[in-house]
């Protein structure tokens, strides 16, 4: 029989840190579950690990050379027998009750179908919160809790995907990650279910802790250059969706405009910023964006 959750968990070069999320899926109180771990060819001690691992419940997968986080994700995809597709970043960890609080929610919602559910998270700081004593415990933490506006989609520009669980059938309607995309894979494939009309919904709780700390994401470049030629493709192809709610346009293109002023392209970003105030001139993160640059 298949599991009702299959939880994806790429890693590349954390094996410092992958057996915290891999226990995080371990101490699930709901059980019905599998873990996909695939390695996208690290070269650290990742294969070492992964081998104190016995429980019949992981199945690893080893590329055989780096492909990147949508690669490693598409990998797991084609191997996941579950009904709902859970995702884990290999330096995040599961609190507990995770799995059976989507579980509790999707029994009591009342629609037919959601494809898409985010929960909150807690954002630790690595950094805060190894100071052992007493006074500044918790501090470092940071609680949030996600609230879906279908209409606006301003949210998009904040959820994580770390934590989210999604349908599979949604993939089998919309496809899979974007190998092109190195940066930004998660809110791309968002962006294509929510234009497909997928519901989606968010559970009011902190179920998963995100750690912030100074190691580079999974497989990612973050030069400029990648950046802005991963959010310009990005713009191109979701062009006629993102014109049709103003909040995500000016969030997308007002961070374009910031990378063109940080890589030295003044031109491009005197245009862009022109655009945008032309669309809405009492935006003030474009004011702020344009001065910073304008007068430094």
């Amino acid at each position: 029989m298949n599991p009702l959750f299959s939880i994806v968990l790429p890693t590349y070069n954390r094996s410092h840190l992958l057996p915290r999320a891999i226990h995080s899926v371990l101490r699930q109180i709901f059980c019905d579950f599998e873990l996909i771990v695939v390695d996208d060819y690290s070269i650290d001690n990742t294969r070492q690990v992964l081998l104190e691992f016995s429980d019949p419940r992981i199945t690893v997968i080893q590329h055989l050379k780096n492909q990147g986080v949508s690669v490693a994700r598409n990998t797991a995809l084609e191997h996941a027998r579950g009904e709902y597709i859970c995702f884990l970043d290999d330096d995040d960890e599961f609190l507990p009750d995770f799995l059976q609080e989507i579980y509790h929610f999707l029994k009591k919602w009342h629609h037919p179908f959601v494809g898409l559910i985010w929960t909150g998270v807690a954002k630790i700081d690595r950094s805060m919160n190894e100071l052992k004593n007493r006074e500044n415990k918790g501090k470092g933490i940071r609680k949030q809790l996600f609230t879906i506006n279908k209409q606006e989609l301003s949210f998009l520009s904040h959820v994580l995907f770390s934590g989210v669980t999604i349908h599979r059938t949604c993939f089998e309607r919309v496809g899979v990650f974007n190998p092109r995309l190195k940066l930004a894979e998660d809110t791309e494939i968002f962006v294509r279910m929510l234009a497909a009309g997928l519901d989606c919904a968010a559970i009011p709780k902190v179920l998963i802790n995100i750690h912030i700390h100074e190691y580079k994401s999974l497989s990612r470049s973050t030069s400029c250059a990648d950046k802005i030629a991963n959010l310009e493709y990005f713009l191109n192809i979701h062009d006629k969706f993102i014109n049709q709610h103003l909040s995500l346009w000016l969030h997308y293109y007002t961070s374009l405009a910031g990378d063109y002023y940080r890589s030295g392209e003044k031109q491009k970003a005197r245009k862009l910023v022109k655009c945008i105030l032309k669309k809405c001139w009492h935006y003030t993160k474009i004011w702020e964006i344009f001065l910073r640059f304008e007068l430094s």
